[in-house]
């Protein structure tokens, strides 16, 4: 069965929540946006290891908690150009990601990629099983 609207729409405020989750400090509410083993990944350039991952909902609010403190509450995330396609329990999504560094009187894109999620629908609720940021190097 396909993604319905209703799916569609879920998924999106998924999207919107994990971004305003973060950059309000709520570790614990972010994590809560992946399956108990989810998986947060980021790979720099071409590699195929990532260079950075946590497992489970424990890790990833304590690395959100940690991200939280190094920025003090100095950035905001976008996620943007989401495309999706599922078949009503699973989906996969693909879109553009930045994070806007907010601090000292200027705003500069402070990081920059591409995200490729792997997402599940548990008990009527969409949520990240994994999701992996590519980030180029220049």
């Amino acid at each position: 069965m396909a993604l319905t609207v209703e799916d569609r729409l879920n998924i999106d405020q998924l999207y919107s929540t994990y971004v305003r989750r973060i950059d309000y400090h709520d570790p614990s509410g972010w994590a809560q946006l992946f399956t108990p083993d989810g998986r947060w990944q980021m790979f720099m350039g071409d590699e195929t290891e990532p260079t950075l991952e946590v497992h489970g909902r424990d890790a990833i609010a304590e690395f959100a908690r940690k991200d939280n403190e190094l920025r003090k509450g100095s950035t905001r995330h976008w996620t943007v150009n989401l495309l999706v396609d599922g078949d009503g329990t699973t989906a996969t999504g693909y879109c553009y990601g930045y994070r806007l560094d907010i601090s000292g009187g200027q705003t500069r894109i402070e990081v920059y990629g591409d995200y490729e999620d792997e997402l599940v629908q548990i008990d009527g609720e969409w949520l990240f099983a994994r999701r992996m940021l590519r980030v180029p190097v220049a």
